[in-house]
């Protein structure tokens, strides 16, 4: 199994590389003939790479009958259209309209390329085209993170970074990772478990989510990261984008199974490294970690009764000393 990821993701870097190099050749645009270069001819499949009269990015698939666009939408992002060129000749197109997602048009269209690389059929080829540019869809037009959800989110990855430098191994680290999964604590090891919380640095309070956040059985601990956002980039800020790319440098390395459950954790959380761009910049200050013992100021399920709809409360952070660790 990890060879073959290994061999995938080898591939789609390659035909990244390959789309990349041609669409920066930036040529002149006389004529429409000079706009589009013919590429993968060993392909099963026809492609063709070029420019639009605007000078906007296309990649365009060479079929035999219309795709009945009406049934799928273009994005935002990224405009799907057709043109029938000739008697059973339709070129189904895939242009670029944003380019400042530039690098996620990129792997999507080395995604669709290799989805039909070894399919010979042209019709079928179409359909699977056309049914993976809808995920794509989906997934490029999901709602980013609001500026509270963002900032939990770096503080969870904030905390597996923690754990990767006390060489915990990572896949024990990120399969303990439940966050993701929106259940009520957000990292469950065999005998610990974790919550982690990120408030600004002058916040008095920390807010539990539920009567059972700090109720689950084992040894348990509150982590809270004191994150303040920032109006621009700077040199000591941090963002989801740039603790991704450390983590992934610094520790995942060539441990292809980690990085790929990673990836997977992530996208749950409707983030994807190669989807999204910074959208919030933080400063980094400092860390809270206090033990979860039966005497700690904590509700449990208990409480809650059928008709109670939800359960929120505050913690006083000053009131907390004495279960700092």
């Amino acid at each position: 199994m990890r060879m073959i990821w290994i061999l995938m993701r080898g591939m789609m870097n390659k035909i990244i590389e390959e789309l990349k190099k041609k669409w920066d050749l930036n040529p002149r645009f006389e004529n429409e003939s000079n706009r589009y270069l013919a590429i993968y001819n060993s392909h099963a499949q026809e492609w063709i790479l070029g420019w639009s009269p605007d000078r906007k990015k296309e990649l365009i698939l060479v079929t035999k009958r219309s795709s009945n666009l009406s049934d799928v939408a273009s994005s935002r992002f990224i405009k799907i259209s057709e043109r029938k060129v000739e008697q059973e000749k339709y070129l189904l197109y895939f242009t670029l309209m944003d380019e400042s997602v530039y690098e996620v048009y990129l792997k999507l269209c080395s995604d669709l390329i290799e989805q039909v690389e070894d399919e010979s059929n042209t019709i079928r080829a179409q359909k699977i085209v056309l049914e993976r540019f809808n995920l794509w869809k989906k997934m490029l037009e999901k709602k980013t993170l609001s500026v509270d959800q963002y900032k939990g989110v770096l503080g969870e990855l904030l905390f597996i970074k923690d754990l990767l430098k006390k060489d915990v191994p990572a896949e024990e680290i990120l399969t303990a990772w439940t966050g993701p999964e929106y259940t009520e604590q957000d990292f469950v090891f065999s005998s610990e478990w974790f919550e982690v919380k990120a408030v600004s640095s002058g916040a008095m309070v920390v807010t539990i989510n539920s009567a059972g956040q700090l109720d689950h059985p084992g040894y348990g601990h509150l982590i809270v990261y004191y994150l303040d956002k920032q109006s621009r980039k700077t040199s000591e800020s941090i963002s989801i984008k740039k603790i991704i790319q450390n983590i992934k440098e610094d520790f995942l390395g060539d441990d292809f199974t980690s990085q790929q459950l990673f990836d997977d954790k992530l996208r749950k959380y409707n983030y994807d490294i190669l989807t999204l761009e910074d959208t919030y910049w933080f400063i980094y200050s400092s860390k809270s970690t206090f033990a979860i013992s039966e005497d700690f100021p904590k509700l449990t399920r208990s409480i809650k009764r059928s008709e109670i709809q939800s359960i929120k409360y505050n913690l006083i952070l000053s009131a907390l000393e004495p279960w700092r660790k």
